[in-house]
C-alpha cells in the first residue's frame, strides 16, 4: 500500500531569486537530514496456471535516517500577479548511507 512509502527530509539553506518581466527563476541548495522508510519489493509467480500471474510482496523494515544534500531550479512563468505555471528540476544526493 502507499502507506509503506515513507519520506521526510529536513533541510536548511539560501535561495537566489531572479526575476525578468514575466519570467522568474530560484536557484535553491539544501544540506539536511532525509528520513526514509524503505520497502522491499519481491516478486513471485502464480505457479501451474495457464496464464503467468507475478505477485509483489512490500516489506517495510526499519526507518534509516541520513544526511543529504540537494540542490533545485525553479522556473516560472506569471501569468498574473497570484497565478503562476512553474518546472522544477532537482538533485539529492545522500551524504552518508547509514
Amino acid at each position: 500500500s502507499s502507506k509503506d512509502w515513507e519520506t521526510t527530509y529536513y533541510g536548511i539553506g539560501p535561495e537566489y531569486n531572479v526575476s525578468f518581466n514575466k519570467f522568474s527563476a530560484k536557484f535553491i541548495v539544501r544540506a539536511g537530514i532525509l528520513s526514509i522508510k524503505p520497502v522491499d519489493l519481491k516478486i513471485s509467480y502464480a505457479e501451474n496456471v495457464d496464464i503467468t500471474i507475478p505477485v509483489y510482496s512490500l516489506n517495510a523494515e526499519k526507518t534509516s535516517k541520513i544526511s543529504y544534500f540537494s540542490t533545485a531550479i525553479k522556473i516560472g512563468y506569471n501569468f498574473t500577479r497570484n497565478l503562476s505555471l512553474f518546472l522544477t528540476a532537482d538533485y539529492l544526493s545522500a551524504l552518508s548511507n547509514k
